[in-house]
């Protein structure tokens, strides 16, 4: 065989590979979220899942102190809350629904992403859905939308770990600011991750989980 017919086999190859390695497993702990209506977990989940996949990035959860206790790998994430201020508007009229933490001089954050449970029901109980507000919706109903809601901001403050990245973009998953109607809208395409910013969650990524990613260049 010729190298002219041999080099597109050999492409093919090296992209099989690359995409065989392409998925990251980032494990979140959400432990702290255990006094949370399982429903609203299991949608915050949901949530935060469909907002990554399309990056490559598969994100697991752990949910119990049993989970804790087994060998973790290198990157984990931990969701923590911190409602002290929620009964508080921000100086600028705006709730503080996350937050992540940078250390100073540099651009890695903590691992630890902050979520204000109740600022995000505050937010989100007083808003309409379908012509009534959350609030008067059955339990069912209102806690998947609770949940919609609170991985959203999670998927956000994961963004600023998983891309090293403390920045805001005008729009899609990075965005400053989110409304009560954007949280709860069936529509994921306002929350997509911007697509510039993709090479440099890859590279980020492979640097902390230590995988180097090899492109050969076929003549």
């Amino acid at each position: 065989m010729d190298s002219l017919r041999l080099a597109p086999l050999i492409a093919l190859a090296i992209t099989a590979t690359l995409k065989g390695d392409s998925v990251f497993e980032i494990p979140v702990d959400i432990t702290a979220l255990g006094s949370e209506p399982p429903r609203e977990v299991r949608a915050l989940i949901r949530e935060a899942n469909a907002l990554w996949q399309p990056t490559g990035v598969r994100l697991t959860w752990m949910q119990s102190a049993l989970s804790r206790a087994l060998p973790q790998p290198a990157l984990r994430l931990e969701v923590v809350c911190d409602d002290s201020e929620e009964t508080e508007a921000a100086r600028d009229g705006l709730l503080r629904l996350g937050s992540t933490t940078f250390r100073d001089g540099t651009g890695v954050a903590d691992r630890r992403v902050v979520l204000s449970v109740k600022s995000v029901q505050r937010l989100v109980d007083t808003a309409g859905w379908s012509g009534r507000r959350v609030s008067d919706w059955p339990p069912a109903i209102r806690e998947e939308l609770m949940g919609r809601a609170l991985g959203r901001v999670v998927a956000h403050e994961i963004g600023h770990v998983l891309f090293a990245w403390r920045r805001h973009t005008p729009h899609g998953l990075m965005r400053a600011q989110f409304g009560a109607v954007q949280l709860l809208d069936l529509d994921r395409r306002p929350f997509a991750v911007p697509a510039d910013l993709l090479p440099r969650l890859r590279a980020h990524l492979e640097q902390l989980t230590g995988r180097v990613t090899t492109l050969m260049a076929v003549e």
